[in-house]
């Protein structure tokens, strides 16, 4: 590639030097004005106080446009908002630069926008939408957003007439299509991995239910009358808390013994660092939302004070919301001297005797076990955590340990499924994005 790059008079659109270097890679294709084929619309409109009107949302790093609510007029501040329509191009001024852009989905037709959004129509004569879609997620189109936003840290916007003047490598449209259609084809088995996924996943929590001896309570008659008035032996009364045992929630049919979880675990039992220079420090984004370590970094003991700490074989399980909705919780494996640190807003589990760590895992991630805790959230909005109380009274029925380790084993399986089909659509989602690119550039 030639280090000097001459640019005509007439053809300097930016000063920038970088707006210029931005295309590395060489393109297979005539490059063509990001206005030949957008143009902007501002179809202008009043709120009605009386009205309810749908709001719009766009992730960064190209994830989409999504409803981000619906409110009826009267709490709506800025009454100057402007409609948007399905497949018209939507750019956040101030995002741009981080992949904020897309497509808007039919669902959100007639939404509305504020300035600080940029809308286009496409025209479907030059472009493919689905094309430019795909095309939007490639590096040299962030890298176009980047080059045309000015502004302080944090408050750079885009140049609208920067960004128009901005080309791209346009193939005719047969030829944008045959690419579309090569890289459908492989989002068509990513959605088809993604249901594979989510029956697995309805098959485990189900699974971990009937194996306790409870089934869902589903029939009209129970939910309209026979969950109105539960019956308890009063031998069998060990909290007073309506909300933390598993039978208010299933018919009780197991035939094994109703046990707290504190009868279970120790929650958040004292660990000892003393003698220790370093060990694992695990923050609450080093855990995923699949159950996996993503990182395990050492750090000096000394920096543990205010940290919650753990030890081997733990598991640790978010509080806060949304983390433990996301089911941010892990087993402690293969920490520095066996021993961790990290975020205070995880709960520790330390297994007793009586209990199998994969089944009091398993059981601490399952939705519906998930779904009660959300329940029973303390705090203020963002800031809701679940309470130790709840966790070390909330009661299920434990069955003996072979038992425990047979339902573990078979979640176990269940999960390395779920993993490998992840594992896949990553794959498949890489090969998509590059193959596009292998098409467009040399």
């Amino acid at each position: 590639m030639s280090l000097l790059k001459i640019v005509q008079w007439r053809d300097l659109e930016n000063w920038s030097a970088n707006y210029y270097f931005r295309d590395i890679k060489s393109i297979k294709f005539t490059e063509t004005k990001l206005s030949s084929f957008l143009k902007r619309v501002k179809k202008e409109i009043i709120v009605d106080d009386n009205v309810t009107y749908k709001r719009v949302t766009i992730k960064t790093k190209n994830q989409g446009i999504y409803l981000r609510d619906e409110l009826i007029g009267k709490n709506i501040g800025t009454k100057k908002q402007y409609i948007i329509n399905s497949n018209q191009f939507l750019i956040s001024k101030i995002d741009a630069r981080n992949g904020a852009f897309g497509i808007v989905p039919n669902e959100l037709n007639n939404a509305i926008i504020t300035a600080s959004f940029l809308n286009y129509e496409i025209n479907e004569e030059i472009i493919n939408p689905l094309y430019l879609n795909l095309f939007v997620s490639t590096n040299y189109f962030i890298e176009i957003c980047e080059n045309n936003s000015s502004g302080t840290t944090g408050r750079r916007n885009v140049s609208e007439e920067l960004f128009l003047n901005s080309t791209i490598p346009l193939p005719p449209l047969n030829i944008q299509e045959q690419f579309v259609t090569n890289y459908q084809e492989k989002i068509a088995k990513i959605a088809q991995l993604q249901q594979e996924i989510e029956h697995i996943e309805e098959d485990s929590k189900n699974y971990l239910l009937s194996m306790l001896g409870l089934e869902k309570n589903i029939s009209e008659q129970q939910k309209t009358k026979e969950n109105l008035l539960f019956f308890k032996k009063w031998s069998d009364i060990k909290d007073w808390g309506v909300e933390s045992n598993l039978l208010k929630e299933f018919n009780a049919t197991s035939n094994y013994p109703i046990t707290a979880i504190k009868e279970m675990a120790e929650i958040n039992p004292r660990t000892e660092l003393k003698n220790l220079n370093s060990c694992s420090f695990l923050p609450m984004e080093a855990i995923s939302t699949d159950g996996f370590i993503l990182k395990n970094e050492e750090q000096n003991t000394k920096n543990s004070k205010g940290f919650t700490k753990f030890q081997e074989n733990d598991i640790i399980w978010a509080k806060i919301t949304p983390c433990m909705q996301n089911k941010k919780s892990a087993i402690c494996k293969n920490l520095i001297n066996g021993i961790g640190f990290g975020s205070t807003e995880f709960y520790v589990f330390r297994i007793k005797e009586n209990t199998n760590l994969n089944f009091l895992y398993h059981f601490l991630r399952n939705d519906y076990f998930i779904k009660i805790a959300k329940k029973n959230f303390k705090g203020s909005a963002g800031q809701q955590r679940v309470p130790k109380s709840f966790l070390e009274n909330f009661q299920i029925p434990l069955p003996p340990l072979n038992i425990q380790q047979e339902i573990s084993s078979h979640l176990d399986e269940l999960q390395e499924q779920i993993d490998k089909k992840k594992e896949e659509m990553a794959y498949l989602e890489m090969l998509a994005k590059s193959e596009f690119e292998q098409a467009v550039f040399a």
